[in-house]
């Protein structure tokens, strides 16, 4: 019975853990292995090593001494003994683990994510952190499926899917599944290869290309004017080493004769033609930002000069096409203008092309180790919690195991009374020494 009730235990401790890992991962697993394969699984693989630990430490502490001929006995530690090392095992792993990532995960997390993503927004928020990463997946996917850059395959009928369905099946088909539309395509045949190009793009050709500090101020949200002149009038030059890909590139000898890339390629849906291509595009700042830019004008209410609307437009819009001239900004730019708000909002090429803001495209070209980082986080309060919890289960494990019986025997013998006893070998001239004997 006693057996029994070890093995019970045995089965309540980290096997349990284990099972609450991968029920607080379940979704991010369900619906991620497709795209990052073993990434989702670090918070359950740092579990199991955990476990494994401990198991190893519980039959070495546990076990048998043996005895060598020739040699004195070793003396067993008691039950007692084994258990408080088996609690401070627990104690060390569980807790000593998140000692070590609260000192060196911070510095790691803000160099490696360019301070985009800090320590406590995972320690607070990981399931949070899950669901934008998820999202912008999601979203790149709508936005290629409208771009045509992932085609709309045919359904079950034969018929072409609407975007709805398109994206959809796109979602679950996964960033490395081979799909059947693309199977002709020169290019790319996955979402994974088409991302690889598109952020190749706007990285090398468009991040990497703008002058530091500037673009970290934009980026952060601190456009000022003398910042956005800075990005629009400094020279702009091709970083080499930001070319991943150099099959989608354009080389050519400098003055120097020496090659370099002087041209980054990105995936075009050429709608005249009806067919997907790679030419080089160019990317303003707004394009980095991905997202619309107001310009306030301090809140006047122009609605009364509405008959302006239409001519005001036609302005705007002959702006945007000028801006956009390979010679200025050479990329695509919208203008509108709310009389009734008095704004005038800027909206970059992002959406029409398939790509998101830079930060984001950054994001999910880092989208494994996120979600590594993300289930890794997921066990920061369980380790904390278990570990109180596995050393009340190994407390209890050694009282099955005889804890109690044999601490109460050591006291009983500890009570005995001290009596002078003789040697037991003859011609043993050894001092007398003092043992216990019961009564």
């Amino acid at each position: 019975m006693r057996k029994v009730f070890n093995v019970i235990l045995h089965i309540l401790g980290f096997p349990v853990v284990i099972a609450l890992v991968v029920l607080l991962n379940l979704n991010i697993i369900t619906t991620q292995v497709k795209n990052y394969t073993f990434f989702v699984f670090i918070g359950v693989i740092v579990t199991v090593v955990m476990a494994i630990i401990y198991y190893i430490c519980y039959a070495c502490i546990t076990k048998k001494p043996k005895q060598k001929e020739g040699k004195k006995k070793k003396k067993r530690k008691s039950i007692f003994n084994q258990t408080m090392r088996l609690c401070m095992v627990v104690v060390f792993t569980l807790t000593g683990l998140w000692v070590v990532c609260d000192v060196a995960l911070p510095d790691f997390l803000a160099d490696a994510t360019s301070s985009t993503i800090y320590y406590e927004d995972l320690a607070d928020g990981w399931n949070d952190r899950a669901e934008v990463n998820e999202d912008l997946l999601n979203t790149f996917i709508e936005l290629n499926v409208k771009a045509g850059t992932l085609p709309r395959p045919n359904n079950a009928e034969g018929k072409k899917m609407k975007e709805k369905e398109a994206v959809d099946y796109y979602i679950g088909q996964g960033i490395n599944a081979v799909i059947p539309a693309l199977e002709g395509n020169e290019y790319y045949n996955t979402i994974g290869g088409l991302f690889a190009i598109q952020y190749q793009s706007i990285n090398a050709n468009g991040y990497q290309t703008f002058t530091h500090p500037w673009i970290d101020f934009a980026t952060s949200d601190r456009l000022t004017i003398p910042c956005l002149i800075h990005l629009l009038l400094d020279k702009r030059e091709i970083k080499q080493d930001a070319i991943t890909l150099d099959k989608f590139t354009k080389v050519e000898e400098n003055e120097d004769g020496k090659t370099e890339v002087t041209s980054v390629m990105f995936v075009v849906y050429d709608k005249e033609k009806k067919e997907i291509t790679v030419e080089h595009v160019n990317w303003t700042v707004l394009d980095m930002l991905g997202t619309d830019n107001v310009i306030d004008l301090g809140g006047l209410d122009l609605s009364a000069f509405a008959v302006l609307q239409p001519l005001v437009t036609d302005i705007l819009g002959r702006v945007a096409r000028i801006v956009a001239d390979e010679d200025i900004l050479g990329s695509g730019l919208t203008v509108k203008f709310d009389m009734k708000e008095g704004k005038v909002v800027l909206t970059p090429s992002n959406a029409e092309r398939g790509v998101l803001g830079y930060q984001e495209m950054a994001w999910l070209d880092s989208n494994g180790l996120i979600y590594a980082l993300v289930t890794l986080f997921s066990l920061r309060r369980v380790f904390l919690v278990a570990a109180v919890y596995l050393v009340v289960i190994n407390l209890l494990i050694g009282c099955a195991r005889g804890m109690l019986k044999e601490e109460k025997e050591r006291k009983k013998r500890a009570e005995m009374p001290l009596v002078k006893k003789a040697p037991e070998k003859k011609n043993d001239y050894s001092p007398y020494f003092y043992g216990r004997v019961n009564g």
